[in-house]
């Protein structure tokens, strides 16, 4: 708002204080959009933490899982191999 705007006369008029109660209000609105904006990215890197632990199930575990049945099988044909 502009310094001489028509509702900062009105409150002027109203109580002597009303400049400071206008910028205490404005502050605490600032701060509200702050702290809502602030939750929106916490929500948002949420769902990103999520959505990277997903695809890293979907695509690490099966790789170590492949690895260690190549080890598995390699480890049974060197015993069967030694046995003999």
């Amino acid at each position: 708002m502009r310094k001489g705007s028509s509702p900062r006369r009105l409150l002027r008029l109203m109580d002597s204080n009303a400049a400071i109660s206008a910028d205490k209000l404005r502050a605490a609105i600032s701060f509200n959009a702050t702290e809502a904006a602030v939750w929106d990215v916490l929500q948002a890197l949420f769902h990103a933490e999520y959505l990277l632990l997903a695809e890293y199930i979907e695509c690490a575990l099966p790789l170590l899982y492949s690895l260690s049945r190549h080890r598995q099988r390699h480890y049974t044909l060197k015993l069967s191999t030694s046995v003999e």
